[in-house]
């Protein structure tokens, strides 16, 4: 009997990593471990936001599957110190370029708090959610929760969690049944980070989504 086939749409936290001393091979990440009971294909694309994401459906939808598992939001909703836009436009610019570097490297902290825009509102997050349910006629769409933010996470990025629990609200409620509930992955299950998934994490993540396929 064939498996069945699960198409996987994630940030980078859908991949393995190697920064300093974290490290989390290719074999230990959930969606290496999916493969022991489902036929995968991933789509994964460090930094995206929900809307590069939901640009990549149409090349991957005829894979056909049987299920499709979302792991996004974290790009969203993190404080930036600039928009997209507006660093796409500094950053096109060869000079100006040079000295916006320099800025973001001595003040990029400062200028986040103040300002705590995202690249993604609400209501576009929301919007691109159902974009993506849509895209599926008649195939399951899970949408895996955002790990909340530890404590050490807010000392490093004012306003975080508050605002991965306003974005994981959406994800909750658009998603209904199909959400894939993160809260119990704590500090002991996430890189120096503090919100990339560690070898533990991602069995623990593998363990929640094996969990919720079965009901």
């Amino acid at each position: 009997m064939s498996k069945k086939k699960i198409l996987i749409i994630s940030d980078s936290l859908g991949l393995p990593r190697e920064s300093g001393e974290d490290l989390v091979p290719f074999e230990s990440t959930w969606v290496n471990l999916l493969k022991k009971n489902y036929d995968t294909h991933q789509v994964s694309m460090g930094g995206a936001t929900i809307y590069q994401l939901y640009e990549q459906i149409k090349y991957n939808a005829l894979f056909n599957p049987d299920i499709v598992i979302v792991q996004c939001g974290i790009v969203d909703c993190a404080p930036r110190a600039f928009k997209i836009g507006e660093r796409q436009l500094l950053e096109s610019m060869p000079l100006i370029k040079i000295v916006f570097k320099k800025i973001s490297e001595k003040y990029g902290r400062n200028i986040r708090n103040s300002r705590n825009v995202n690249y993604t509102k609400p209501g576009i997050f929301k919007y691109y959610i159902n974009k993506i349910k849509d895209s599926f006629k008649d195939v399951p769409v899970y949408f895996i929760g955002i790990v909340p933010a530890v404590d050490g996470y807010e000392k490093r990025m004012k306003n975080i969690t508050k605002n991965i629990a306003l974005y994981n609200n959406i994800l909750k409620t658009e998603a209904n049944d199909k959400f894939i509930d993160t809260d119990s992955i704590k500090n002991d299950g996430l890189l120096s980070d503090f919100h990339h998934l560690n070898v533990k994490g991602n069995k623990m993540l593998y363990e929640k989504i094996m969990q919720q396929l079965s009901i």
